[in-house]
């Protein structure tokens, strides 16, 4: 590797090993469940926690995914990250027309319990139980156990990308109910494909995410005001294609390309820091 300009680290813990080589370090955090408390043990002297304050603590390079994962770095560690935010394939991830069918779409991992996927099922339930009609499906990586629903439902397990772009397209309504994101691809995955999105303020995706105009947004865990947003997009088809229309625009603007060219900036700005502190000599902290 010392060959290379610069060095991606995929996960905190490669940190300590790739600091010895003479190449630039960067460690772009998505926001992993243990930065925002998601762990067994909350002491202060918790192993994990410890281990996440000294990765965090070296001497790399450090990037966020979004402003929310930048302020806890900033504000637990004391380090300021560069933001750049993730990029999406605009072009596998795309509106087409479909009658409506008012199919709402979940999707992720019903093993994660902060996706909030209980405080969905509520909901649907909820305004099933008002009299509206709906069936949906969840794209999920294991097979959710469900119990307590009247509703339709229909786990989708192991899709291929090409697959669930094909159940974003065809959804009327994407339904995201997480308790706290980094920054949270399916609310943009969903967005990009024309889908209007229900979404929980869950940190992350305030990156992309305007209450009211290409979202409608719900407390985290609250299950009346996420059940009257579906009731009120299955009612309003001219309330979903303003939504569906100003989510794709939204999603144009995280578009690979875009995002590519903030990407090779940052790397640049990385390499160039990074020979500047080796001529100078420097051997403490700096930003980022």
């Amino acid at each position: 590797v010392n060959d290379c300009d610069l060095l991606i680290a995929g996960w905190m813990s490669q940190i300590p090993d790739l600091l010895r080589c003479s190449v630039p370090t960067l460690y772009w955090e998505q926001g992993n469940e243990w930065i925002f408390g998601y762990c067994n043990d909350l002491s202060r002297n918790a192993s994990i926690r410890q281990h996440l304050k000294h990765c965090y603590s070296l001497p790399c390079f450090l990037a966020a995914v979004s402003p929310t994962v930048a302020r806890i770095i900033e504000r637990r560690y004391g380090r300021r990250p560069f933001v750049l935010p993730n990029g999406i394939d605009t072009d596998l991830y795309h509106p087409q027309e479909h009658h409506n069918a008012n199919t709402i779409l979940l999707v992720g991992n019903p093993t994660l319990g902060f996706k909030g996927f209980n405080v969905a099922l509520k909901a649907l339930e909820k305004v099933w139980r008002s009299g509206r009609r709906f069936k949906v499906n969840w794209v999920c990586q294991a097979e959710p156990k469900v119990s307590g629903i009247s509703f339709p439902l229909k786990p989708i397990t192991n899709s291929t990308q090409a697959q669930l772009a094909s159940y974003y397209r065809t959804a009327d309504i994407f339904l995201f109910t997480s308790w706290y994101e980094g920054f949270g691809m399916p609310p943009l995955e969903a967005m990009a494909s024309g889908v209007p999105v229900i979404t929980t303020g869950c940190g992350g995706v305030d990156t992309y995410v305007v209450a009211g105009q290409n979202a409608l947004v719900a407390d985290p865990g609250d299950i009346d005001s996420i059940a009257y947003a579906v009731a009120f997009l299955l009612e309003n088809r001219q309330a979903r294609s303003v939504l569906a229309a100003k989510g794709r625009e939204t999603a144009l603007k995280f578009s690979f390309d875009k995002v590519a060219v903030q990407a090779e900036s940052l790397f640049n700005r990385v390499v160039s820091t990074y020979r500047d502190v080796i001529r100078s000599e420097h051997t403490g902290k700096w930003e980022g």
